[in-house]
């Protein structure tokens, strides 16, 4: 079964906080092969309990303190390998906030959530472009962020929404069951959602969503810290990623 493993970054962007919300896809025994290597190649090899992107910025880090500059690329880059070769694809997703805020009403917002549970079901929809046909994907989101249930919330949503006509108790009450209904036949071509829950920052599936999301924040953000420079260009090519942003000047791109 497939796998999405999801994580979050802040950043200020433009002037203005800028929230980015990650996803890695790869079917579970390949996200098994992953973390016998991240273990072996990252956190062993470089004495780490567990890899936090952000803290590589700083000279200060208690974990980091003893790297110099050229241990922090290696590390990123022995990231981005591993990365490479065990996972499927990736998706990103960002947005601003004030964004959100300036094009929706408090009854809109009330309705529909928060900017992080809105870029959740933007997320889904960019795993539904990487994902072929309709499969089951379990969706873990790493926990911390205030409004992280409400991003489970989403995803329970859309589960309830695309579920399979075989498992109508799953879509809630007043649903159309016609087997030709438009609803229905979406339904026989989107992803469907398995298992959905928080995991903590020491999983190691959730430590690349941690890496993808901190570098698209710091390529948005100038200047981009030197120790980061170049970096995405390095994981990007690697896999497939889709990248979608929710602003002014809406856009996505592959690569």
């Amino acid at each position: 079964m497939l796998e999405a493993y999801c994580d979050e970054s802040a950043t200020i962007a433009g002037g203005e906080p800028l929230l980015v919300l990650v996803g890695y896809l790869a079917d579970h025994t390949d996200w098994a092969a992953f973390s016998e290597s991240w273990d072996r190649e990252i956190l062993k090899k470089y004495g780490l309990p567990h890899f936090h992107a952000k803290d590589l910025r700083s000279s200060n880090s208690k974990v980091y303190r003893y790297f110099d500059f050229s241990q922090r690329r290696e590390l990123l880059a022995t990231s981005c390998k591993v990365i490479g070769d065990h996972i499927g694809g990736g998706a990103v997703v960002y947005m601003r906030p004030s964004d959100w805020k300036r094009n929706t009403t408090p009854g809109q917002r009330s309705r529909w959530g928060s900017a992080y549970g809105v870029c959740m079901e933007l997320l889904l929809g960019a795993f539904n472009e990487i994902v072929p046909g309709p499969q089951r994907v379990n969706v873990f989101l790493e926990d911390g962020h205030a409004n992280a249930d409400d991003a489970v919330n989403r995803i329970r949503n859309y589960k309830s929404d695309t579920e399979p006509m075989e498992y109508p108790e799953l879509a809630g009450p007043g649903r159309v069951f016609d087997p030709e209904h438009p609803e229905m036949k979406s339904r026989e071509t989107k992803m469907w959602i398995g298992e959905t829950r928080l995991v903590p920052k020491s999983a190691m599936p959730t430590q690349t969503a941690d890496l993808l999301a901190y570098l698209v924040g710091a390529s948005l953000r100038q200047p981009i810290y030197p120790v980061f420079d170049g970096i995405l260009d390095d994981l990007l090519p690697r896999k497939p990623h889709l990248l979608s942003g929710w602003d002014r000047g809406r856009s996505r791109t592959r690569a």
